[in-house]
């Protein structure tokens, strides 16, 4: 293969307690299928026969069984990070594979979940002989205007985070990189780099989505730098660095610096480039410049995709966001056979419950869900899509809409709503609950006359009656008392302690 595959598996998750309290980040749930699942399906589909992926050791059991579960076709060779040096930076990583890489990385994170075609940025990548393609996705406004209980309109800030990218123009090079943390007051940007690109497009808009085509001098390069920790936050911004710092003197002459640059940026002589050059390797904070002599200049270029079709699951409000969107997540990556209307669930054609379900369920799942007459099962599997207006005549009578993603053996009782929300397997949903825009992961009980909205609940949960969950989290395990009323709480079992999500995040 021309790249090697290396999929960055070893984050805690800390931004997404209580969710990966007791799960590892790569395995959380999105429409049911680990997170991991759709950066692997993606570079299967490309052809990749053999994966790296870097976990930690601790949490490698359970993410080898998992993987297993899904008979995938390529070969995953795991890299572990030991209990000792749990607390890495990707850069760090990275380095644990050196001895194992001979060629170009196509390195990226178990968090990103994208349809990208992976050749389209392989090409961009082979035509402009970049040392580095990153693909960035423009960012979805994820603020949404909440209505208080005083009838105020407040903004609910979901995402925080954007950097600074300045982008040539005229042919999507990377020229200019800085994260907006970085920046306390004013942007500063060198007078240089406009000589040599003087049609700069700085945008904020757009999120890296780790997802890397690098070439095999840049791991080399880390390797004989340690010091570097992260590889977005100072080992990108550095690759852009070293291009364009300084302009490419000879495409200058006296006349016309003087002529051209003179009316657009103030008068920039060659003595005052060099002499700030100069300054630069001199400086006590500027790093690198007396071991990256022997490396040759860099290249990096921006593939930019559709917000619409990329999202990077790195926090809980994301988390929910991509679970929202899980019909077209998991469909974009089904064999091309499967209808995607026909991903919503499918109904055990023995299970009629009250008469709410019509005989012309899914024949072809296998399944059985075992369940007494008075409640009805359905199960998780993909139909023919010669079933699809049962299923959905069916699903109608549950009051589960289309937009909703049921997991396999879920029972739920009578005069229920469910709506664009994900259920886990074996879930059990007694009658007249309500569920809107929330998750629910494998195993959670949630008893009669319960309203569950913008929440997402761990594994093994149970939720009593009567009870009010609204904008929360509800730790693994944890038993809601019944009749609780919780607005933007983080529900935890009682070791863990109680908190509000300002807390939590």
């Amino acid at each position: 293969m021309e790249f090697q595959a290396v999929i960055l598996a070893a984050g805690r998750g800390s931004r997404m307690y209580p969710l990966t309290e007791h799960l590892p980040k790569a395995l959380l749930p999105v429409a049911n299928k680990p997170m991991i699942w759709y950066p692997i399906r993606m570079l299967q589909k490309a052809g990749f026969e053999e994966i790296f992926i870097i976990v930690l050791k601790s949490q490698l059991e359970s993410i080898q069984k998992s993987l297993l579960s899904y008979n995938f076709k390529c070969i995953f060779n795991y890299v572990q990070i030991s209990e000792e040096e749990e607390v890495i930076g990707t850069a760090d990583s990275l380095r644990k594979i050196k001895d194992k890489v001979k060629n170009d990385l196509l390195v990226l994170s178990c968090d990103l979940i994208t349809n990208l075609e992976l050749h389209r940025l392989a090409n961009n990548h082979r035509i402009r002989d970049s040392d580095l393609t990153a693909f960035m996705y423009t960012n979805v406004d994820s603020s949404t205007e909440v209505e208080g209980k005083n009838k105020k309109k407040k903004k609910k800030n979901t995402t925080n985070q954007y950097d600074f990218v300045g982008i040539n123009e005229k042919d999507s090079r990377l020229v200019f990189l800085s994260p907006a943390v970085d920046v306390h007051n004013d942007l500063s940007i060198k007078r240089n780099l406009f000589l040599k690109y003087p049609k700069i497009l700085l945008r904020t808009d757009l999120i890296d989505a780790h997802l890397y085509l690098i070439k095999k001098w840049i791991l080399d390069f880390l390797v004989e730098n340690k010091s570097w920790i992260s590889f977005k936050g100072e080992v990108l911004p550095h690759l852009v660095y070293k291009l364009d710092a300084f302009p490419d003197m000879t495409a200058f002459d006296d006349e016309q610096s003087n002529d051209n640059t003179r009316s657009t940026l103030g008068t920039v002589s060659k003595s005052e480039i060099k002499l700030e050059e100069l300054a630069l390797s001199l400086s006590t904070c500027y790093r690198g410049d007396s071991c990256e002599r022997e490396y040759k200049t860099s290249k990096c270029y921006a593939h930019i995709g559709d917000k619409y079709n990329c999202i990077r699951v790195n926090s809980v409000q994301l988390y929910m966001e991509a679970n929202r969107q899980a019909l077209r997540w998991i469909s974009s990556f089904l064999p091309e056979s499967t209808d995607s209307k026909s991903v919503h669930f499918a109904m055990n054609q023995s299970q009629k419950g009250r008469g709410n379900v019509t005989e012309s369920g899914d024949s072809k799942s296998g399944h059985s869900a075992g369940t007494p007459t008075s409640k009805t099962a359905v199960s998780g599997t993909i139909m023919e899509s010669t079933d699809i207006k049962a299923t959905a005549k069916a699903g109608k009578k549950l009051g589960v809409d289309n937009e909703s993603v049921i997991g396999e053996g879920v029972t739920i009782e009578n005069k229920c709503a469910i709506k664009k929300s994900v259920i886990g397997d074996h879930c059990t949903i007694f009658e007249n609950v309500k569920i809107l825009n929330s998750v629910l992961m494998d195993h959670v009980t949630v008893r009669s006359g319960c309203v569950i909205q913008n929440s997402v609940v761990c594994s093994l949960a149970c939720i009593e009656g009567r009870c009010t969950i609204k904008d929360c989290q509800i730790g693994y395990s944890h038993i809601v008392p019944e009749s609780t009323e919780a607005i933007e709480e983080c529900l935890v079992p009682a070791e863990s302690g109680m908190m509000t999500l300002d807390n939590a995040n």
